[in-house]
């Protein structure tokens, strides 16, 4: 009896698996089974970008699910309510050019923490970004997009010192324009020079890439110096407000033609191609 109900339980399971093969080699053969990428993410409204919507889910994603890029991302906000509530409401910065630094160097700081280090986290895939022509001017173009719309935090934040008197509209409005212009032009170009590659979620230790960094700081410099600088320059010989003017219409000079600088951008990273994917490949872990 134990016999015959063996060979019933395999004779039924036989028949169970016969039919599957069956059913998914005849789907397979007549080509009408077509497999379709499920939606997973709550980013529905940025499917009208396209391509570029897709990779707009994929820096969001990146942030909030990667250890060191949201640790990094939420250092920096904290750095901006911080420096916001310091400008905002103490006379610690009340001298107009020290005023004038710390509300640029607060706008600047997203880019100083996050975008100088571009394509360092995406060396962890570079390989598949890689597979399809263009893939980068996408990536490249999601990432300003991003980091051009949180820049409206620290303006908001910023607000209260229309109040206080330590600034003006324009003032806030020039900073923020020429920091998503020309500021981000500059730290956007380090995604030409950047080949190491940043661990996603492990301790940032070990292989930092100590060329890299030295680059990145004299960017970093660069960026928080060179526009305060002019401003002094405008200030002196055009006065407040014409200099505000002045440094709004760069930024939007820059905004503007974000299309043709990202694709230079990108037809120069083609061009160290190989040396930067040897980089990246040899500071994985």
């Amino acid at each position: 009896f134990a016999l015959l109900a063996l060979l019933f339980v395999l004779a039924i399971v036989s028949y169970i698996n016969r039919r599957i093969q069956y059913i998914y080699t005849w789907r397979e053969l007549s080509k009408t089974d077509s497999s379709t990428i499920k939606n997973v993410s709550s980013f529905g409204f940025m499917d009208k970008f396209g391509e570029i919507g897709e990779y707009l889910k994929l820096e969001i994603k990146s942030i909030t699910r990667n250890k060191n890029q949201r640790k990094t991302f939420i250092s920096s906000l904290v750095l901006i309510i911080l420096f916001s509530g310091i400008i905002s409401f103490t006379d610690i910065y009340s001298g107009k050019f020290m005023n004038y630094f710390w509300i640029f160097y607060n706008f600047a700081i997203i880019g100083a923490m996050l975008i100088v280090k571009i394509m360092c986290y995406e060396g962890n895939y570079i390989d598949g970004l890689l597979v399809r022509k263009e893939n980068i001017i996408s990536l490249l173009t999601a990432k300003y997009y991003i980091y051009s719309a949180l820049l409206l935090l620290p303006f908001l934040l910023l607000l209260p010192t229309l109040f206080t008197g330590k600034t003006s509209i324009i003032e806030l409005l020039s900073v923020m324009i020429f920091t998503s212009g020309a500021c981000y032009f500059m730290f956007f170009q380090m995604a030409v020079i950047n080949k190491t590659t940043v661990p996603l979620n492990e301790k940032l230790i070990a292989k930092t890439g100590i060329e890299n960094n030295y680059i990145q700081v004299l960017a970093e410099i660069g960026v928080f110096f060179l526009p305060v600088v002019m401003y002094s320059l405008l200030y002196t010989f055009c006065g407040e407000t014409k200099a505000d003017l002045i440094l709004l219409i760069i930024g939007l000079g820059f905004i503007v033609t974000h299309k043709l600088w990202i694709r230079n951008i990108y037809n120069r990273m083609m061009k160290r191609k190989y040396s930067n994917l040897e980089g990246f490949r040899a500071s994985r872990r």
